[in-house]
C-alpha cells in the first residue's frame, strides 16, 4: 500500500481525535458521510454498469433493487453464506417488496466480514468483469465515510467510476457514534502501518534508530 505524508497526518489527526473528542469526530463522520463523497446523481444511476451493495444495514438491498435499471447488474457484498439470488428475492417478496429484476443480474458475493472485505471481494470481482466502467455503492449514510476511506485505500475509485449513493438511517446516533470510532480505530493502525516504512518514518523522523524507538 502506499501512503503520502498528508494521509498519514490526516490519518493520525482523525484518530487522535476520535480518543480524546468522539462528539467532534462525530461530526466529521457527518459531514463526510453525507457532503464531502462523491455522490450519485440521477445520470450517475442511469449510466451505472453495476450497482454495488454493502450489506449489513437495513434497506440496502431494496433500495439498490428499486433504482436498478433494467440490464443493470446488482452485486451484493457480504451476504449469508450460500445465500442466492432466489433467496434474497424471495425474501423481498415476503415483506410484500414489489421489486422487478432478472434474477440473472442479482450477483450475490459471500464471504466479506467487514468493510475491508466487502472492499476486497468487489474488487476481486470487478478483475473478472472488466467491462464495468461506471459504478454506484451503495451504503448506510453513517457508514458511507468509513467506506469511502476503505474502498479509496484499495483503489477501486482508480479501478472505475464510483458513485455513491446512501441510505438514510435517520437520528441513529449511536451507529453514527459507532462508526465514528471504527474510522479512528483504522486510522490508528493505517498510522502504525505507514510509519513502519522506512521511507516515509525517515521524512518524519531523521536519523530514526529502530533499536531504541517502536511505533
Amino acid at each position: 500500500m502506499k501512503f503520502s505524508l498528508k494521509s498519514s497526518v490526516v490519518a493520525l489527526t482523525t484518530a487522535s481525535a476520535t480518543v480524546f473528542a468522539s462528539d467532534t469526530v462525530l461530526q466529521i463522520n457527518r459531514v463526510w458521510g453525507e457532503a464531502a463523497l462523491n455522490l450519485a446523481d440521477k445520470k450517475a444511476l442511469e449510466d451505472a454498469d453495476v450497482i454495488f451493495v454493502l450489506s449489513g444495514g437495513s434497506g440496502r438491498i431494496e433500495h439498490a433493487l428499486n433504482i436498478a435499471q433494467r440490464g443493470q447488474k446488482v452485486v451484493v457484498s457480504g451476504g449469508e453464506p450460500g445465500t442466492t439470488p432466489g433467496d434474497v428475492l424471495r425474501e423481498l417478496e415476503r415483506t410484500e417488496n414489489d421489486i422487478e429484476i432478472d434474477i440473472n443480474d442479482l450477483v450475490i458475493l459471500d464471504r466479506a466480514l467487514s468493510t475491508m472485505g466487502n472492499a476486497q471481494e468487489i474488487d476481486e470481482w470487478l478483475l473478472l468483469n472488466p467491462y464495468i466502467k461506471n459504478a454506484v455503492a451503495i451504503t448506510s449514510d453513517y457508514h458511507a465515510g468509513r467506506a469511502h476511506q476503505v474502498f479509496g485505500q484499495l483503489g477501486l475509485d482508480e479501478r472505475v467510476s464510483l458513485r455513491y449513493e446512501f441510505v438514510h438511517s435517520g437520528d441513529n446516533t449511536e451507529k453514527w457514534y459507532e462508526e465514528a470510532i471504527k474510522i479512528g480505530c483504522y486510522n490508528i493502525a493505517m498510522c502504525k502501518d505507514a510509519l513502519s516504512g522506512p521511507d516515509l518514518r525517515d521524512r518524519i523522523f531523521p536519523g530514526y534508530d529502530e533499536q531504541h524507538v517502536r511505533f
